[in-house]
């Protein structure tokens, strides 16, 4: 079952476009590694719903887990969804005020927090054009302050350069996770407690 608050439904405005193709993967993880095992495929956006999502974790080996990639291919051009992976759970408002200040504006103003488990997740709405994403990962690394805590896992940002798309987790089906991501508002985002499906979640 999909919990309410999963990402799906922040993305669904976007799968319901006409004539988009978005990436999916099945993939192993594989911790201090270059390259994970993972098997890449395309949906049309008209096609993903809560009944092909549910049918694709049902269809998981084991030891695998379902990614949404970043990359969108719309009446033939490329775009990405913009998506961030943090290092922890627990974000202050210190910490926000740097994803404030190094997000473009766009991004910053239409993103939605997700608990993993582990760490939160981000993704926002606003499509960005493949060197968009580049400038936006180079400033995703800026959140990081010189001196202090990251904010931004950097080693995910290399994989996902390397790969040219950014990947998050949809799935929890290797219990290697403590669940699938869950939307959090900006009072839990900076707790890191996630909220209930049914109290209200704002976007920042």
């Amino acid at each position: 079952m999909i919990p309410d608050g999963h990402p799906f439904f922040f993305l669904e405005p976007l799968f319901a476009r006409g004539g988009a193709l978005f990436s999916f993967s099945r993939y192993v993880y594989t911790p201090d590694s270059l390259f994970d095992q993972r098997e890449e495929f395309e949906v049309e956006g008209a096609d993903i719903s809560v009944d092909w999502l549910e049918y694709q974790f049902r269809a998981l080996e084991p030891d695998q887990e379902l990614a949404i990639h970043s990359k969108v291919v719309i009446e033939g051009r490329t775009a990405h969804i913009p998506m961030l992976d943090f290092t922890s759970n627990q974000i202050g408002p210190a910490q926000l005020q740097r994803l404030k200040a190094f997000l473009p504006e766009r991004v910053f103003s239409t993103a939605s927090f997700y608990n993993s488990g582990r760490s939160f997740h981000a993704y926002s709405t606003h499509l960005l054009s493949p060197k968009e994403w580049t400038v936006f990962l180079g400033r995703a690394l800026l959140i990081n302050p010189r001196a202090g805590t990251d904010i931004i896992d950097t080693r995910w940002i290399g994989h996902r350069l390397i790969a040219g798309y950014c990947s998050l987790r949809f799935s929890n089906n290797s219990h290697q996770y403590q669940g699938m991501p869950t939307k959090v508002g900006v009072r839990a985002f900076i707790e890191g407690k996630p909220v209930a499906p049914d109290q209200p979640c704002h976007h920042v």
